[in-house]
């Protein structure tokens, strides 16, 4: 029950390994409400009026969530790893665990760079049908608003490598 209890101490130490991930998704929402409001107002000004660009944006935000889930996940699963060899004073496997996690996500995002690249309509056309507009418009997107996915992981990564190591200020610029 003493632990259950109100502890400044421990709520800033947990308000300080939280606040780089909690302000990454505050901006990702944000991102996402202007990128949304964009598209609705210049789609409609289009030739592909204001639904297509809605729907073909809510299939890639997905296809992105994956592709970042991916490496969020590969960035969670390195922090024990980080934290715990930081502590021991065990900085070679620190650096090498940092360095095989950029690796693996270099691969995963220039797989997935490839194939977004090479085959849009296909990927879009796994999400549903529509208009030749759709599909013209989702190839389009798809290859612009998935050029960077080849460094995806990288600010994910990085940034729980240094909120893991204890190093939470750099994190949160991150």
């Amino acid at each position: 029950f003493a632990m259950l209890s109100f502890n400044f101490k421990r709520f800033v130490s947990i308000t300080k390994l939280g606040t780089s991930n909690f302000i990454n998704h505050t901006l990702l929402m944000l991102v996402n409400i202007v990128l949304n409001n964009t598209l609705a107002y210049y789609g409609g000004l289009s030739v592909y009026g204001s639904d297509i660009p809605l729907a073909v944006s809510g299939v890639l935000a997905k296809l992105n969530m994956i592709l970042l889930s991916v490496s969020v996940g590969l960035a969670q699963g390195c922090q024990p790893i980080f934290s715990f060899n930081k502590g021991a004073k065990n900085y070679d496997r620190v650096k090498k665990t940092y360095l095989t996690a950029i690796k693996a996500i270099a691969v995963v995002g220039v797989v997935a760079f490839a194939l977004f690249q090479i085959f849009p309509r296909q990927i879009t056309s796994v999400f549903g049908g529509g208009s030749e507009l759709y599909f013209d418009f989702a190839e389009k997107y798809m290859r612009i608003y998935m050029m960077m996915v080849l460094v995806i992981g990288v600010q994910p990564l990085t940034t729980n490598y240094f909120t893991s190591i204890g190093c939470v200020k750099q994190g949160i610029f991150l």
